[in-house]
């Protein structure tokens, strides 16, 4: 049943080499189901039917599908209920489980200030939009089965199969539960054998098998960008501006003489008042100031020049709407509080730490098992 589950959900080929390739890795996770489930059972952790409605509804959701599809669609393919109930439950629990070890594993402001810190020396470096599938091996072992099998799922994802849709079924990663997803990422907060692969890829590449401490990966870019250091809300800023016009199609020697003069006056000025006068002096008529403006809504170029400049610092000179322009911040608002952004930091260092904590348990309950074949 579970086979049967695992190759409609993720959309593999229904045939006995899939099969055989898959099998190991199903049996794996049906074993680590159940160690889930005994372990939650021993602490006292329950799932309600509510509580699997809800996953239910949930996976119907992230597949769009209407409310009711996902039961019809086991029951076409000839798929028992209880099959995904008890995948369900042990995920659901296990998640309890984890929830708790990490609250009782504090979060400190200093462990939030290191991170914030490490954010901000990270300005100006890339950051990597990455997807993930991680098949763990026992420790000491070769490992083959699981390369096999994400050598296998390689080709499928090559070959046109959602990355997803994988990650949610063969993913032994806390991130499965979001098909794979780690968001934004720079390569050192991630295991040195995937970090040092993620600065050579390109946007859409998929790269696999990689072999790190534990298990296998497979990655996945799906975009980069150069990191702006920590992420806050809506930013606005008052700017003052000193324009200078050109002539359609200027001359090289037009606009040399333009940005030299918007050089001299930025490096003159301490402050937005400074620069007015400045500009005044300059006998630029369409100078002024420009009050709450959203540093989203600006263009790239522009908002590129002045996202990182701290108040009464000038920009460099700027070719827009047909001239040259000079900027200065004089004011940042953000809508972000300071209790708000350590909020998320502790939220993505309990993330980190959920996923240590749900390997090392695994682990030892591995270690710990005797299975019982009757």
């Amino acid at each position: 049943m579970r086979l049967r589950m695992v190759i409609v959900s993720s959309g593999l080929p229904a045939d006995q080499s899939t099969i055989r390739r898959i099998r190991p890795q199903v049996l794996r996770n049906l074993i680590e189901d159940n160690l889930r489930l005994q372990e939650a059972k021993n602490r006292n952790v329950s799932v309600s039917p509510v509580e699997l409605g809800k996953a239910m509804s949930e996976i119907e959701r992230r597949n769009n599908m209407q409310p009711g599809r996902m039961l019809q669609l086991l029951k076409q393919s000839n798929i028992d209920r209880a099959t995904l109930d008890t995948q369900l439950r042990a995920s659901l629990s296990w998640g309890k489980l984890i929830g708790a070890q990490v609250r009782r594993s504090s979060i400190t402001e200093e462990m939030i200030d290191e991170r914030i810190a490490r954010i901000e020396s990270g300005k100006g470096k890339p950051e990597f939009l990455v997807s993930e599938i991680f098949v763990p091996f026992d420790l000491g072992s070769s490992g083959g089965d699981a390369n096999r099998l994400i050598a296998d799922l390689v080709g499928q994802i090559r070959g046109g199969a959602d990355f997803g849709s994988l990650a949610r079924t063969f993913s032994q990663s806390t991130s499965s539960a979001q098909g794979g997803s780690l968001g934004w990422v720079r390569a050192e907060q991630l295991d040195p054998a995937i970090g040092t692969a993620l600065p050579g890829m390109k946007t859409g590449d998929v790269a696999g098998p990689i072999r790190a401490t534990d298990g296998f990966y497979i990655l996945q870019l799906r975009n980069r960008r150069v990191s702006r250091g920590l992420a806050t809300g809506q930013v606005t800023v008052e700017l003052q501006q000193v324009f200078l016009p050109l002539p359609p199609n200027p001359p090289q020697s037009a606009i040399d003489s333009a940005s030299a003069s918007l050089n001299r006056i930025g490096s003159a000025a301490n402050s937005c008042t400074e620069l007015d006068e400045l500009g005044k002096e300059l006998g630029a008529p369409q100078s002024g100031r420009l009050s709450n403006v959203d540093l989203s809504t600006l263009d790239a170029q522009i908002r590129g020049a002045i996202e990182n400049l701290r108040t009464g610092q000038a920009s460099r000179p700027i070719r827009s709407g047909g001239g040259m322009v000079l900027l200065m911040v004089c004011d940042r608002q953000n809508t972000s509080s300071e209790e708000e952004i350590r909020q998320r930091v502790a939220s993505e260092l309990g993330r980190e730490r959920a996923e240590l904590i749900s390997r090392r348990m695994l682990r030892n309950l591995w270690r710990q098992a005797v299975i019982d074949i009757r």
